[in-house]
């Protein structure tokens, strides 16, 4: 059996979620032909497309920077050889 309070309490997580509902729908209103296709040309091929390139060249960027830390680092005999040890 609800109490008076449990009522209370579903009707004002009800309205609640009405006005949020309410407040998105006149906030889509209003934003209604704010996009503009000529505004996006990267978006042209689908926004699909557009994601599987960014992974792409983030794959790209990843597989440089992995390449650059396997790069063994010059030993001090190296450094003082090439003069890097005299700054």
């Amino acid at each position: 059996m609800q109490t008076p309070k449990d009522r209370d309490s579903a009707v004002a997580w009800v309205e609640a979620r009405e006005l949020k509902r309410l407040r998105l729908l006149k906030a889509l209103d209003v934003a209604d032909g704010s996009w503009k296709d000529e505004d996006h040309p990267e978006l042209k091929g689908g926004a699909t497309r557009w994601v599987a390139k960014l992974r792409r060249q983030d794959e790209a960027q990843s597989q440089r920077r992995a390449q650059v830390r396997a790069r063994p680092i010059a030993s001090a005999t190296a450094r003082r050889s090439m003069n890097w040890g005299n700054r």
